[in-house]
């Protein structure tokens, strides 16, 4: 990711205080069995179109208030919240996450983090 603006969606829905906030969200989303990344052909059930998604699966305790203030109604039992922000997870998709994935390769996500950022980044993965 290059630099970025700091909101990002038609409505805003994702909004980050910096860029060490941006990437710290980015190594947040790594987390294993905690969220996936979604394709949703919505079009087929005449609403909007298709969408990516971020489906979260399971909330910790530290769940960062820029994914809680963005977050919409899930929609299975095994989905809690969805945040829809296609243009997110496509710079998401760019940094080598994958979709329908539960568990992301973090290490290929990490190379491509700028190096001012790998701190915010691990600590987002370790949060």
């Amino acid at each position: 990711m290059a630099s970025y603006p700091l909101t990002f969606g038609k409505k805003d829905q994702l909004e980050f205080a910096d860029e060490a906030e941006l990437y710290y969200i980015i190594g947040y989303l790594t987390k294993a069995n905690y969220f996936e990344l979604k394709h949703e052909d919505n079009d087929e059930q005449k609403a909007w179109g298709k969408e990516k998604r971020i489906h979260v699966l399971n909330t910790p305790a530290n769940y960062p208030a820029p994914l809680k203030n963005a977050h919409t109604k899930g929609n299975s039992s095994s989905v809690l919240y969805r945040i829809n922000c296609n243009h997110f997870v496509e710079e998401l998709l760019k940094l080598g996450f994958a979709l329908n994935q539960k568990v992301q390769n973090v290490p290929a996500i990490r190379s491509n983090i700028p190096k001012p950022f790998l701190s915010n980044f691990d600590n987002g993965c370790n949060a």
